[in-house]
This record gives C-alpha cells, structure tokens and sequence, in this order.
C-alpha cells in the first residue's frame, strides 16, 4: 500500500522533497488504519531527472500503520539513497501487510512514545473523517505546499 508525487519540475531542494515524503507517509498511514493493516517493510521509490529509479526497502521489527514510523524509516532509505541529481518522483510504500500488530514489550519511554504517536494518529484520523482530507496535518508540509501541487 504506498503513494508516490511526480514533481511538477525537476527538484533538488531537499526540504521540499522530505515534505512531500511526510505527506505520502501520511497518505500510507491513514489508509492502513483505514484498512485495519500493518506493514512490516517500507519501500521508498525515487525516479531522478534522467528517469533512472531506484527501489530500496528495509524491514522493521514491527509492524506499524504509524506516519511518523513511516516517514522516519523513509526519510533514512532516502538519506542513504539520494546522490544529489535533481528528483522527478518519490513514492513510499509499506508492504509485508497483515491485519495484526505483533508488539513486543519494551522499555516503558519507548512504549510511552509509541502511544503517543498512536493516539495523535486517532486524532488525526478522527479530524479528517469529520471535517476532510486538507483539514489537519504536519507543519512541515503545510509551509511546503505552496511549492507542489497534490497528485
């Protein structure tokens, strides 16, 4: 289950592009819980300026239908990935799907942490459902939107 953005123009500016990776995240995460599903891999998509493209993938030791675990696990493959030549198309994606979260116990601020990124999620997710796609989001992509157009 993934989303991927075609930029308008060719881009190298890097704020921009790890913008419109948080909103596809966001896209990934809310139709997982949608769905009721989790995903084990997160595959990112980059296609540069020549149309050369490049897939890399990357297990995580849980599953998760969370944005931020996606976008941060996204932002790390792209990190590794990127060679500086101007970006045409980013996608993420989660894969490995399943309808159950298997959780192992952990610390107790790492499990207080991930609760918290659950429960904004909810509300994220309950704010949309009342008042629509656009109606809430993060602020780095809100300030980056003037400089994309949604696919």
């Amino acid at each position: 289950m993934g989303h991927e953005h075609t930029f308008p123009q060719d881009t190298s500016d890097l704020e921009q592009v790890l913008a419109i990776l948080l909103h596809l995240s966001e896209k990934v995460g809310r139709r997982l819980r949608r769905a009721g599903m989790f995903g084990r891999t997160v595959a990112l998509k980059l296609r540069y300026h020549d149309f050369a493209t490049l897939t890399r993938h990357t297990s995580l030791d849980e599953p998760t239908n969370l944005d931020q675990i996606i976008y941060q696990t996204g932002k790390g493959l792209f990190m590794r990935t990127y060679n500086g030549q101007p970006i045409r198309l980013i996608g993420i994606s989660l894969q490995n799907l399943s309808r159950e979260s298997i959780q192992q116990l952990s610390f107790l601020g790492a499990q207080a942490e991930l609760e918290k990124r659950e429960r904004m999620a909810q509300v994220m997710d309950t704010i949309k459902n009342r008042y629509g796609e656009n109606s809430i989001t993060y602020a780095k992509v809100k300030e980056s939107e003037p400089q994309w157009e949604e696919n």
